[in-house]
């Protein structure tokens, strides 16, 4: 009997020293976690500083913008270009990136007007007609264009 307990209380401490030893242990890489974290977003922001550092932004002087698509002249606004965050379009035209328009003011896209019509109009409302809904062919078409636009919301809807 004395031999069990003596067991047991080896077995304990060397139990208790174990969890001692791995409890430090995963503090330890915890706090090196961090710390590495905390220069990756460092050398992060400094990336982001640099690379913006000098550059020239476009900016918009009016909420409307004028857009030629394959040849089509097209009317919106910044808020509708801009309304699902993620996609091609609000990132064009968020004022981040430097964009040349033509000399008529427009700025080109080289796409499928047909399409971006749809596009445009799912944008303004968030739905898509029931004639879209109800052919095949032209929901393809504009999966592919709310694909290249990544606008996820609309790919979502047409899956």
């Amino acid at each position: 009997m004395e031999k069990l307990r003596l067991l047991e209380k080896n077995y304990e401490s060397a139990k208790e020293g174990f969890h001692n030893q791995l409890s430090t242990s995963y503090n330890e890489l915890c706090k090196g976690l961090v710390q590495k974290r905390n220069r990756i977003d460092k050398t992060k922001a400094d990336f982001e500083a640099a690379a913006n550092a000098g550059q020239d932004k476009t900016t918009f002087s009016t909420e409307k913008v004028k857009l030629n698509v394959g040849g089509a002249m097209f009317e919106t606004s910044l808020s509708t270009l801009r309304r699902e965050e993620s996609s091609l379009l609000a990132t064009m035209f968020s004022g981040r990136h430097q964009l040349e328009p033509e000399e008529d003011g427009s700025y080109f896209i080289d796409r499928d007007p047909l399409r971006f019509r749809l596009v445009l109009n799912y944008l303004r409302d968030l739905r898509i007609p029931t004639a879209v809904s109800q052919d095949k062919a032209i929901q393809h078409e504009l999966l592919q264009e709310a694909k290249y636009y990544r606008i996820d919301s609309l790919v979502k809807l047409l899956h």
